[in-house]
């Protein structure tokens, strides 16, 4: 790969800068391409304190610019880098199979034009209400919390930074942190957002892992993507939205035809199992053994290539990585049934290129619905199938559904569906075979995020005495 465009520099105060610290940017094959250059904890002081001084924009033009940038990040060349140069470096470093970043540059380049909409919709209605009473006037005002807010973006799917564009649209300035595993997709937004002319209002601060933490104590507010130590880090900080893992599930109907088996095998291994909404546990009060085979028969016909491949549909990873998940996957020994190995003559992993490979689909099966493999997410299409039991209490099934980002429902269960959109742990419910990513701009993603970014003020006015 040619490097002279694959290295990322620092950008704040309007202008890319370079670091003395820095890091080499990898393939998933081992080969130096770039450098990464990184913020130290100082330089994360001065690029904070710069945000701060920008000035507020009228609200219809920082609206417009944003917009603008959405357009420029999905079509233009950006710093030199074609979209489709874009896609080839975010496939090669993530390994994320080729036509996730042309489903990205399709996602960010059409948010702009939805922007005016979701934010019309994540707007308490009652915002603006005047009343007067008694010679005073009353009005509700919705005001931010902040000034500043940190993105720790996420390496595994990189559409999440729409939310990043809609802080911006909402008059935050942004320091944001980009994947470890996907630094071009941070780059080209904020390349986008200078080429709109709002390159002041946006940082590129990539940190190494122990810079975090400073990273977002330094802001207002941050938004943190990350795993299960995220998560136990900020849970409790109000100042922090925190996304951690999906753990999506799917509870089937009593009988598991071949179209429930259609819509598994989409919801498991669409996008190459990256995205958070990917289903990870199939509760079914068939018999899981049967499902898991059966599902696992169709995933095992993905074809195995390297990711940069135009025909791509899984993601690869480094030849270390794919070894230590699947010694993790393997301890769980006998009290798990694995589906897809024997398919594979128990090649689960596949050599792809010179220090890259291929995880194959898993599907496992288990014979408690509470084993605790149940849930566990991997960066590649991987399920466990478990028992369901259909006729528990109500509580006792919430109990298996609870703390997870979608909940597909395929049976007819009217107190079930009921009981899971009530269930705050359970941030969306999908009743019937609708895709579980399948969103909307205007619609909430683990809340409104308008919620997090505003409070809700009073304003009493009342006129002096003449």
């Amino acid at each position: 790969m040619d490097t002279s465009d694959a290295s990322v520099l620092l950008h704040y105060g309007g202008v890319s800068r370079t670091s003395l610290d820095r890091n080499p940017i990898r393939t998933i094959d081992g080969e130096a391409v770039g450098w990464l250059h990184e913020a130290p904890p100082l330089l994360v002081d001065v690029a904070i304190a710069a945000l701060r001084e920008v000035d507020d924009l009228p609200p219809d033009a920082l609206l417009e610019g944003v917009a603008e940038a959405s357009r420029l990040f999905g079509c233009d060349d950006l710093d030199g880098v074609s979209p489709d140069r874009y896609c080839a470096m975010l496939s090669a470093v993530s390994g994320a199979p080729v036509h996730i970043g042309e489903l990205t540059l399709a996602t960010v380049g059409s948010y702009g034009g939805a922007l005016p909409l979701a934010l019309r919709h994540q707007r308490p209605a009652e915002v603006g209400t005047v009343m007067h009473r008694g010679g005073v006037t009353a009005e509700m005002r919705w005001v931010p919390r902040g000034r500043v807010l940190t993105v720790i973006a996420p390496s595994n799917h990189p559409a999440t930074y729409t939310l990043t564009m809609f802080v911006l649209a909402c008059g935050y300035r942004v320091a944001l942190r980009p994947g470890t595993a996907d630094p071009y997709t941070g780059r080209r937004l904020v390349s986008a957002m200078t080429d709109a002319g709002l390159g002041d209002r946006i940082a590129l601060l990539p940190t190494g892992h122990g810079s975090v933490d400073h990273l977002v104590r330094s802001a207002d507010l941050a938004l943190c993507f990350g795993g299960p130590q995220v998560v136990r880090r900020y849970a409790r900080d109000p100042r922090v939205s925190v996304h951690g893992p999906g753990r999506s599930k799917v509870v089937t109907g009593t009988r598991v035809t071949a179209d429930t088996l259609d819509y598994l095998e989409d919801a498991v291994a669409e996008g190459g199992g990256l995205r958070c909404m990917n289903i990870s546990a199939v509760y079914t009060p068939d018999d899981p053994a049967t499902v898991a085979d059966a599902l696992a028969h169709r995933l095992s016909r993905l074809p195995v290539l390297h990711p940069t491949d135009q025909n791509a549909v899984l993601p690869g990873v480094s030849m270390a990585e794919a070894s230590a998940i699947d010694t993790a996957i393997r301890r769980y020994g006998p009290s798990v049934r694995d589906h897809s190995a024997p398919l594979y003559d128990d090649r689960t992993i596949e050599q792809v290129g010179p220090g890259s490979a291929v995880l194959r689909p898993r599907v496992l099966s288990v014979s408690t619905p509470t084993h605790p493999l149940v849930g566990t997410e991997h960066r590649f299409p991987f399920v466990v199938v478990a028992p369901w039991p259909a006729e528990a209490p109500v509580r006792v099934r919430m109990r298996l559904l609870c703390d997870t980002l979608v909940a597909v429902l395929l049976d007819d269960d009217e107190e079930l569906s009921r009981a899971a959109l009530a269930d705050t742990s359970i941030r969306k419910v999908v009743v019937g075979p609708t895709a579980p990513w399948w969103t909307s701009p205007s619609l909430p993603h683990e809340g409104l995020l308008t919620q997090f970014l505003f409070d809700g003020k009073t304003l009493l006015t009342r006129p002096r005495a003449a």
